[in-house]
């Protein structure tokens, strides 16, 4: 009787870990989306570790490996954004 007694704690104590790492994982990708919109290079460029790896579904046929791949990229994409042209104006990102 004890044990059914205790099951309910148990697997109510397991869930708030996760809801933990949920909310941070949500704080981190709302603080990348606004680095992004408000095009701040900094916040931005330090939200990956130097050994990331970003794949380019639409852009590229490969992917970006470490930092400074990523922020080539990068770098070109926010120079377009800041200059008024979308990728629509300008053709496809290169």
């Amino acid at each position: 009787m004890a044990l059914l007694l205790l099951a309910p704690q148990l697997s109510m104590s397991q869930v708030h870990p996760a809801d933990g790492v949920q909310a941070e994982i949500r704080s981190f990708l709302s603080e990348f989306i606004t680095a992004f919109d408000n095009l701040d290079w900094e916040k931005f460029r330090n939200a990956f570790a130097d050994d990331a790896t970003v794949f380019y579904p639409r852009d590229m046929a490969n992917r970006a490996n470490g930092r400074a791949e990523i922020e080539q990229h990068f770098k070109r994409v926010f120079e377009q954004i800041r200059g008024g042209r979308s990728s629509r104006e300008s053709g496809a990102l290169r």
